[in-house]
């Protein structure tokens, strides 16, 4: 999900050619909840770290993500396959400073 948000090319190398700094994510996933004809609630935590290991551990961001759903498994499964989009998403936009040379950093909240 994060290399279709940040483009293919983007995710594995420039079209030029030049090296480009990758990233190690890891994400915890806090809360999963699902509900048929109510919700899917996702709560996710994620840590940014260059993998070349130089600038050390970056920043550790958080966020919560709900889909409305119908009825039925496939509207269950509808919402639970959108919120881990928005995950992704969420994981891009972070990420995006860093296509600049920037350090990357949490959109919406960092985590306690």
């Amino acid at each position: 999900a994060v290399a279709l948000r940040l483009g293919a090319a983007d995710a594995a190398a420039p079209a030029g050619g030049t090296a480009v700094r990758r990233w190690q994510i890891a994400i915890e996933v806090r809360r999963l909840d699902a509900a048929i004809g109510r919700q899917v609630r996702l709560d996710a935590e994620w840590t940014l770290r260059a993998s070349d290991g130089q600038g050390g551990e970056g920043p550790r961001c958080q966020g919560q993500f709900e889909q409305a759903v119908g009825a039925g498994l496939d509207a269950l499964g509808a919402g639970q396959r959108s919120v881990f989009a928005q995950l992704g998403d969420a994981l891009a936009a972070s990420l995006a400073p860093a296509r600049h040379g920037a350090a990357p950093g949490c959109q919406g909240r960092p985590a306690p």
